[in-house]
């Protein structure tokens, strides 16, 4: 799921969301953190934060 791998190189990098959301075929960022909160909880943003934690 592309979902899953922008996940993982959100943890594993510091590459912006919305690079992050174009590479894995998200043309729309807002829509790319929309599915990412419906999905995991929390924007990418939280997410990412809360792994570096």
């Amino acid at each position: 799921m592309k979902l899953q791998a922008a996940s993982r190189e959100l943890y594993f990098s510091k590459v912006p969301i919305k690079d992050i959301a174009m590479s894995y075929g998200f043309e729309d960022p807002l829509y790319f953190s929309r599915l990412f909160r419906k999905t995991f909880g929390l924007s990418p943003n939280q997410f990412r934060n809360q792994q570096r934690g």
